[in-house]
């Protein structure tokens, strides 16, 4: 599922028309309103590397859409994961 199909899926489209289209979702949570949220995701990657992490779930009660939500993350920053670059060339004295 991309952004753009997240976008065009509309309240009151059947669960089964959603699998048919995008196939089973990554997860199923089943909610204590007796809703169920299907969880899709979408990796952005460069090259070998994801960029970012697309999440789309869709809340389903009835068989049918009644509720969407959409989230995003993006890995941290190299400085962030290393305190020192570890292919940096140590100087000599």
């Amino acid at each position: 599922m991309t952004r753009s199909d997240y976008e065009n899926i509309t309240i009151g489209t059947p669960a089964s028309e959603i699998v048919k289209e995008y196939g089973e979702p990554r997860t199923i949570e089943k909610y204590k309103d007796g809703t169920e949220g299907y969880l899709y995701i979408e990796r952005i990657l460069m090259g070998e590397q994801t960029v970012q992490q697309n999440q789309y779930t869709l809340i389903f009660k009835n068989g049918q859409v009644v509720s969407k939500r959409y989230n995003y993350k993006t890995p941290a920053a190299y400085q962030e994961i290393y305190e020192e670059d570890p292919n940096a060339i140590p100087e000599l004295n």
